[in-house]
Order: structure tokens, then sequence, then C-alpha cells
């Protein structure tokens, strides 16, 4: 009998700090971190339940005709170096930043067609798109780049097929105080 009773006591001293109820009143917040051990199983499952669930389209893919815009470019901005970033086009919209010295700014804006006549440019095939973009207008430097991004593809008459692009960025950029404004030239 006594075996028992310290076998008892023992066995509900293990279950009490093991896993018993917490003595914390449920109003005050917790100090230990949950340590549950997740088996692969579990993991598993709980892979398979997010699978099954229908996902939210949030992004869209950019266009194919877009792709070359994306990625850095670098060039100049009055005569100083700029690098300008597209990370991404999502229908009509750009997000994206620039650096210019040691300053660098997010961007955000839109993409067109090109607004002007380019038919004289690269033989008829240029294929131009406008980038109207924004600063967030907090610095007082900051402003609105409208930036051109050409595709000059060089064909192959005999195979009707393109052998190479030429990518350029020609634009302006322009401080909201009206300040300051430049030319922008910039290659991949």
């Amino acid at each position: 009998m006594k075996f028992l009773s310290t076998t008892v006591l023992l066995l509900s001293v293990l279950i009490t700090s093991c896993g018993g109820e917490n003595k914390e009143p449920k109003d005050k917040p917790s100090t230990e971190e949950d340590t549950t051990a997740v088996s692969s199983e579990d993991i598993d499952n709980i892979e398979k339940t997010q699978e099954a669930e229908p996902k939210e389209e949030k992004t869209q893919k950019t266009k194919a005709e877009y792709q070359y815009i994306l990625g850095k470019w670098n060039g100049t901005l009055r005569d100083k170096k700029l690098t300008i970033v597209i990370e991404s086009i999502q229908g009509n919209d750009v997000v994206g930043y620039n650096i210019a010295g040691k300053n660098k700014r997010p961007l955000t804006g839109k993409i067109s067609a090109d607004d002007r006549n380019g038919d004289g440019e690269c033989m008829g095939n240029m294929i131009v798109y406008k980038l109207l973009l924004n600063e967030p207008g907090d610095d007082k430097w900051d402003g609105t780049f409208t930036l051109y991004f050409g595709d000059c593809p060089e064909y192959d008459e005999e195979t009707d097929k393109i052998l190479s692009h030429g990518y350029s960025v020609y634009g302006s950029w322009g401080a909201y105080s009206g300040k300051l404004s430049g030319d922008v030239y910039l290659t991949k």
C-alpha cells in the first residue's frame, strides 16, 4: 500500500509539473513561451488544409510586354548617378524606388502607352511605355519622374525573328517645389 501511495503521489507531481493547469489567473498574461511540440504529421495536415482552402488572388502577374521594364536601371539625373528599380507592375500600377546619391526614395505610379509620336525611332519598331512615378512628398526634394521605357528589337528579316533588344529609358524629373528639374537617361 505504501508503494501505491508513493506512486500516485509521484504521478500527480509529474502531471502537475508537465502539463497540469496553470495556476495563474486567466486575465494575467503568461510570461512562459508555448513549447508544445508539433509532429511532422501535424505539419503535413496543416499544409494539406491550407492547400485545400481557396486562395485569394491579391496580385496579378506582370504582363509579358512589361517584363523588360522590371529590374534595375542605372544612369544619370542632372549629371549625377541615378538608379531606378522597378519592383512590380500590377495592372497599370507600378511600384519601385530610386537612389540618387545616398538618398533612396520609394516610387509609385502608373504605366500607359507612349503618348508621343515615335514612328521614326527604331525604323518604326520601337515599343515604348510611359511611366509616371511619384516620390512620397515628405522630403523637400521629392518630385515626379516622367519616363519612357523603350524596347528597340532587332529583327532578322529572313526568319522574321527578333535577334536582340535595345532597351533604354529617357525622360525627366521635376521637384514638387518647382525649384529643381532635370533630364533622365537610364540603361539596363
